[in-house]
């Protein structure tokens, strides 16, 4: 991983780390921003979960708002702020 990046999973695939909490806290202590998606919506909600869990997360969202909210911090047009959201689609 690099900084100034954005890295997105696609689907039917998976990103393995050894320590998932430990990478989105490197994120977070380097600035980054960090989405996990909503466990109501995922497939796997005990991988939302751990990530959350972990307290490095900034936004909670369904994947339809998670596409929403990197085009809007892409255009940094985030006035969601960097507290944890959950937000509706």
């Amino acid at each position: 991983m690099r900084p100034n990046q954005v890295f997105i999973i696609p689907a039917q695939r998976d990103l393995h780390v050894l320590d998932g909490a430990e990478a989105l806290c490197g994120i977070k202590d380097v600035g980054g921003i960090t989405i996990a998606q909503a466990p109501d919506t995922a497939g796997q909600p005990d991988m939302p979960e751990s990530a959350i869990a972990s307290g490095c997360i900034d936004f909670i969202l369904s994947p339809e708002a998670i596409a929403h909210k990197i085009v809007s911090i892409a255009r940094r047009d985030d006035s969601g702020g960097r507290s944890v959201a959950a937000e509706a689609p």
